[in-house]
């Protein structure tokens, strides 16, 4: 309610940054909550309000929207929306609105890898030789001011491993993952831990496979 309301006052005041921003939340949590088609609308939304504004701006909504997409299996369009997502940032000047400011070209990074995940999940195993180094990057690109960045990244890389094939390296990262999110409280990031459980859990044969997913439980349940 309390979005709604703002979107209608920030509409009111023709301030476009701010209506592209709050279309953006309101697309981020239909996402979380497993909506990706809802999302769709708010992104889509959001790139029409916000193009007349800051690329930076435009580039997050294309980025999630491809997320979204990917989520979906839409490999085609995700793909085409990390293109144009990735020439919009590229575009962007240093005036970039308050709100899209924490978006850096590693946080790009990891949102090219987070397409990719999705779509190595859901379409072909081989998308992850682009989401594993880029996650790397983007993994090494965060500062411990981005733990819960960082442990998103972690979380991601582990799975593409897992998915392609490299146990020993799928298991050597998701405890780097834990680690990393040992000392944080947020539930997004014990959510996510859950996708590499499942990941973990398809090589059951493998000791160091079994003992993370018994890690992760134990920090989940």
């Amino acid at each position: 309610m309390e979005f709604a309301q703002a979107l209608i006052l920030a509409g009111r005041g023709l301030d476009n940054s701010l209506v592209a921003n709050i279309l953006y939340r309101l697309g981020r949590i239909r996402l979380h909550h497993g909506n990706p088609a809802g999302a769709l609308d708010f992104f889509k939304a959001g790139q029409r309000v916000g193009g007349t504004g800051s690329a930076r701006d435009t580039s997050i909504l294309m980025m999630n929207e491809a997320w979204a997409h990917a989520t979906m299996g839409a490999e085609a369009e995700a793909r085409l929306m990390v293109e144009r997502g990735v020439e919009k940032f590229d575009l962007a000047s240093l005036d970039v609105p308050a709100w899209a400011g924490f978006f850096t070209r590693n946080d790009m990074l990891a949102m090219v890898g987070t397409v990719h995940t999705e779509l190595a999940h859901r379409v072909d195993s081989r998308h992850v030789r682009v989401a594993i180094p880029v996650l790397v990057k983007a993994t090494e690109g965060y500062g411990d001011e981005m733990a819960r960045s960082r442990a998103f990244s972690l979380i991601m890389l582990s799975m593409n491993h897992f998915v392609g094939g490299d146990v020993d390296q799928g298991v050597e990262v998701g405890m780097r993952a834990l680690s990393a999110a040992a000392d944080l409280s947020s539930v997004r990031v014990r959510d996510r831990m859950n996708p590499l459980r499942k990941d973990a859990e398809r090589h059951g044969s493998h000791v160091g496979a079994r003992e993370l997913v018994a890690r992760i439980a134990a920090v989940t349940s």
